[in-house]
């Protein structure tokens, strides 16, 4: 009788000692699982949300006479600004309309066209 209580109570540790190491490997996983999604989301969605903010910012602030710089490297001089498109005015002469998103960087109407295909050609 005594040895059966005891291989009883032998049974009833091993069993709590089996579902605690799975507690405890499920309890690691998640914080592993934890990790690797932080990561993720400090490499991919928080500079995402940078640039998007920084592209908001540009299309917002571009107004007539300043000099932008295109994402293809286009340079002129902005002559009339609409809801979601610029015209500018290439150094030849040529006018061109341009979405603002494809505006890289803005240079105020104090610089000159010189300055900033110097400056463009920098970045």
């Amino acid at each position: 009788m005594l040895s059966n209580l005891y291989t009883n109570i032998n049974t009833q540790v091993t069993d709590l000692t089996k579902n605690q190491s799975t507690f405890t490997i499920i309890l690691i996983m998640a914080i592993i699982l934890t990790l690797v999604f932080l990561a993720c989301y400090n490499l991919v969605i928080i500079p995402q949300k940078m640039a998007k903010n920084h592209l908001d910012f540009i299309c917002n602030k571009i107004k007539q006479g300043d000099t932008v710089s295109t994402q293809n490297g286009n340079v002129g001089k902005v002559l009339y600004v609409f809801k979601s498109t610029v015209i500018i005015e290439l150094e030849n002469g040529c006018k061109t309309e341009v979405l603002k998103q494809s505006i890289k960087s803005i240079y105020p109407t104090s610089h000159t066209k010189t300055h900033a295909r110097t400056h463009s050609t920098n970045t």
